[in-house]
């Protein structure tokens, strides 16, 4: 019986998803909070955008008159705006970032498989890469040869770890 019930619960919860979401959408909460953030997003950022030009047109707009109060008021609108720019732009990001992310993955990826597999055929057709363009150039190791078998064994050595004989 709890097995059943191991079983039947998340075909419940995937139907219950279903007569909620509808039918042929199986989208999650989260797309809909995400749906709308992206709505907040840009409304947000089209009140910055409207703060940010009113206040650049009341600031430019007081240099040729006496009164100061017009580019302070034009300064006080565009300080907001701004923000709310900034704020509406992060949350229409949020909103989208799954997307941009495979979006950007998708197309980038046959691109960089291209580019690397030529960056090694021309590191393979050039002969590597010289050790002096590197920070830390690997220690030169000298190795003699077997006179008895051929094997090429360390200069350090003492026998031969292929024969076993004094190289």
């Amino acid at each position: 019986m709890i097995r059943c019930a191991i079983f039947i619960t998340p075909l419940s919860m995937m139907r219950e998803r279903r007569r909620k979401w509808g039918k042929g959408n199986m989208s999650t909460p989260n797309s809909a909070r995400k749906s709308g953030l992206m709505g907040i997003g840009i409304a947000v950022l089209i009140v910055g955008i409207v703060l940010a030009i009113l206040g650049l047109a009341l600031f430019f707009s007081s240099w040729g008159s006496s009164d100061p109060g017009r580019g302070l008021l034009g300064m006080g609108l565009m300080a907001p705006g701004f923000i709310l720019i900034m704020v509406g732009w992060m949350l229409v990001y949020y909103a989208n970032i799954g997307k941009f992310a495979s979006y950007i993955a998708r197309e980038t990826s046959p691109a960089m498989m291209t580019a690397s597999t030529a960056f090694g055929q021309g590191l393979r057709n050039a002969g590597g890469i010289p050790p002096g363009m590197l920070a830390n150039p690997a220690p030169q190791v000298v190795k003699i040869r077997c006179r008895y078998c051929g094997y090429l064994e360390t200069e350090d050595a003492k026998f031969c770890s292929n024969c076993g004989n004094p190289p």
